[in-house]
């Protein structure tokens, strides 16, 4: 009798080492009594750690920002804490600060913690048009001034012809003007300025960042799609053909040495939606 109530105490662990449960379930089953609600703070594969294993799926990334903006919400700093202490988390999900003072000014104790964190990189003058005629030089420039970091974030908006709605919500129950914010990496390599992700790559730029596009709808509220990273959106760059400034053998040398540092930093097998629209997958999932 005692053996099979010990055997019953060992499912939630088994299943969060497994990684099936993902942030929700976990936090779900964790709450269950005190010593599955310890597991928050094990960061390893044996607790809350185990939600890692998840990151390879874009609907799981998209999950773990959505659980953070719950968690600011709500002034749960705890939470909030715990889930940016596992490995890689923190700096993953830009502008918690800014969205904890704009949209949750009560939310005392997380706009805190955040604080003490400090704020996103990004700068206005570092737009999505800038980057479109960025040179080495001007990208050393900004890194050496600090201007900018390695891991600097760039903000855009679809439909930035219609000034009259506000980014990020919805006046008419239809889906908003979709936020979107893309690590200065990817950004880069999506202008074909392949020399300068290089120069930003070799100055440690991480690639274990996806980018974010958020939509708010009246019914659904804030709907999140996890758009590529930086080696998924090499791949799918050098398979457009090469109307770039690196020759051929050269890109796919730095190809090489993207999917390197993700194999490093487990993000080499991130699936993305090639045809991610706000939340509706597209008909398959790539991954490399």
């Amino acid at each position: 009798m005692k053996a099979n109530a010990s055997r019953k105490e060992d499912i939630p662990p088994i299943l969060f080492a497994n990684g099936i449960l993902g942030i929700r379930g976990f936090w779900k089953v964790s709450a269950v009594c005190e010593k599955l609600l310890a597991l928050r703070n094990d960061v390893t594969p044996l607790g809350l750690g185990s939600m890692c294993s998840n990151f390879d799926n874009p609907l799981e990334r998209a999950e773990l920002a959505k659980s953070l903006n719950g968690f600011i919400f709500r002034d749960n700093v705890k939470a909030l804490q715990q889930v940016l202490a596992l490995p890689g988390v923190e700096g993953r999900c830009p502008f918690l600060l800014k969205r904890a003072l704009e949209e949750s000014p009560g939310s005392q104790k997380c706009i805190d913690f955040l604080s003490k964190k400090g704020p996103t990189t990004a700068s206005i003058e570092v737009s999505s048009r800038a980057v479109s005629f960025m040179t080495r030089q001007s990208l050393k420039s900004l890194l050496d001034s600090k201007v900018i970091t390695p891991d600097a974030w760039i903000l855009c908006s679809d439909r930035a012809d219609r000034p009259n709605i506000l980014v990020g919500v919805s006046t008419s129950g239809e889906d908003s003007v979709p936020r979107k914010a893309v690590p200065l990496l990817v950004a880069l390599i999506d202008a074909g300025k392949l020399d300068c992700a290089e120069f930003l790559f070799d100055a440690g730029a991480r690639v274990d960042l996806c980018g974010w596009e958020e939509t708010t709808n009246r019914d659904r509220g804030a709907v999140y799609v996890s758009t590529p990273g930086p080696l998924q959106a090499l791949v799918s760059f050098l398979t457009k053909g090469w109307p770039h400034n690196l020759p051929r053998d050269k890109g796919l040398a730095l190809l090489e040495r993207f999917a390197s540092r993700a194999r490093e930093a487990g993000c080499a097998g991130w699936a993305v939606y090639p045809n991610a629209s706000l939340g509706r997958a597209g008909r398959g999932d790539v991954t490399v």
